[in-house]
């Protein structure tokens, strides 16, 4: 892990790396970073795995490329995991499904 510390506007920046990210993302699922690497589209990988990517993606000097090479996959399917998780981020926790209002 890469700390990088600024006293400038008392910011306080944590690079971590691509397996670290991994681990902690696969670890908090219970699956092994080899299990995040498959090529599945199960959700219970699919799910962790773009969260890691997202995560990836917000550190400093990240690329889709980069990430994509961990993965071994195309850095479009990065960008397609790294919006598919924004969306249900950004997605209200209880949708009304009948759109009427509460």
């Amino acid at each position: 892990m890469i700390v990088h510390l600024s006293l400038w506007k008392g910011r306080v920046r944590i690079k971590r790396s691509m397996r670290d990210i991994a681990f902690l993302v696969a670890e908090t699922h219970g699956l092994s970073v080899s299990q995040l690497k498959e090529r599945t589209h199960r959700h219970a990988v699919a799910h962790p795995r773009q969260q890691a990517m997202w995560i990836m993606m917000q550190q400093p000097g990240a690329s889709p490329s980069a990430i994509a090479r961990f993965f071994g996959m195309d850095h479009t399917s990065v960008l397609y995991g790294v919006r598919a998780y924004q969306k249900r981020l950004d997605a209200p926790l209880f949708a009304n499904p009948a759109g009427e209002a509460a």
